[in-house]
């Protein structure tokens, strides 16, 4: 692109054919012109590649990276290795945003000297009936744990380069979400809009979405990788607690698919590693039940981890 890009928004694909288009034509109508588009086609065996093409050749803000495959969050990293924007942003390839997303975004974090900028969410189609809710809770001066726990996810938000830089940020290569919340914790200004700019599909599988065994094992990984990067801040004080909550939470969600597979050695390991942390301690538990009804949580919290055969049964109604 002619213009330096005030924006990169990276776009990780794998096997995306069926609303890759969609994505892309949010992104190259955005009212922001300098913007530049990063696709990595992380190894899809479908036509996603060429598509991407088509619009590479008719688009002159629109870079293709193809790579082999390695996952989603190897994929983001290198999409953040060829941004040049002054800001990047990350939009999973079946999702789609509004036309000002980022002239919204970009604006208010150059008018707050603001590393972070994030907006309101929208689930979609709007009939799917889905147990998912919106990731996004206002910013309003504070970041605590409160906070953190809703506003995770990369794809709703900008972030300066120069904070990428400065915290030398990737993603854990194959889990591409967990991470970012390390960047919530050290930026430098953050501002939100409850404007809802970014459409978040449900009822499918994608890159992010699959109960299998192998994504919950990286997730456990990804969350005490995140507490050893918390150790090198000095904010660790702080959130040690809400982090090691985060490990909990993702130990709960490996046992009750190892029920669900049948894997009772990983069911009892998960089970021990929760006992060490002295999980029900944690003063941080209360977050699920944002997300869980209270009989969920006490299913979750108390029953699941006390019995393997009781938690078979259960998991057919959480999951």
């Amino acid at each position: 692109m002619g213009r330096k890009a005030k924006v990169t928004v990276c776009v990780p694909i794998y096997n995306a054919e069926k609303y890759i288009k969609e994505c892309l034509d949010s992104l190259v109508s955005q009212s922001l012109k300098e913007l530049e588009i990063v696709c990595v086609n992380d190894g899809s065996t479908d036509n996603s590649g060429r598509i991407l093409e088509e619009y590479k050749n008719k688009y002159n803000n629109i870079k293709v990276i193809n790579q082999e495959n390695k996952g989603l969050g190897g994929a983001r990293n290198a999409g953040i290795k060829a941004s040049s924007g002054q800001y990047i942003g990350f939009v999973d390839a079946d999702d789609f945003v509004e036309p000002k997303m980022y002239e919204t975004l970009y604006n208010i974090a150059i008018k707050n000297g603001s590393d972070i900028a994030f907006c309101n969410v929208d689930l979609t189609p709007h009939n799917q009936k889905t147990r998912k809710k919106a990731w996004f809770k206002e910013y309003k001066g504070r970041v605590d744990p409160f906070f953190l726990n809703k506003n995770t996810q990369p794809w709703n938000k900008i972030v300066s380069k120069r904070l990428i830089d400065k915290c030398n940020f990737k993603f854990y290569e194959q889990n591409g979400d967990g991470m970012y919340v390390l960047l919530m914790v050290q930026a430098n200004g953050i501002v939100s809009t409850n404007k809802k700019l970014y459409n978040y599909r449900v009822g499918h599988s994608s890159m992010s979405t699959d109960y299998k065994i192998k994504n919950f094992q990286l997730s456990i990984e990804s969350a005490r990788e995140q507490l050893d990067e918390l150790k090198k801040t000095n904010k660790y004080d702080y959130f040690e607690g809400y982090f090691v909550y985060r490990i909990i939470y993702s130990l709960l969600q490996g046992l009750a698919i190892a029920a669900k597979t049948n894997n009772k050695a990983l069911f009892k390991q998960y089970k021990a590693e929760l006992i060490d942390l002295e999980y029900k301690k944690n003063k941080y538990l209360s977050l699920l039940k944002e997300d869980f009804s209270t009989i969920e949580y006490v299913g979750i919290v108390h029953v699941l981890p006390a019995n393997y055969t009781i938690s078979k049964m259960l998991t057919k109604i959480i999951l």
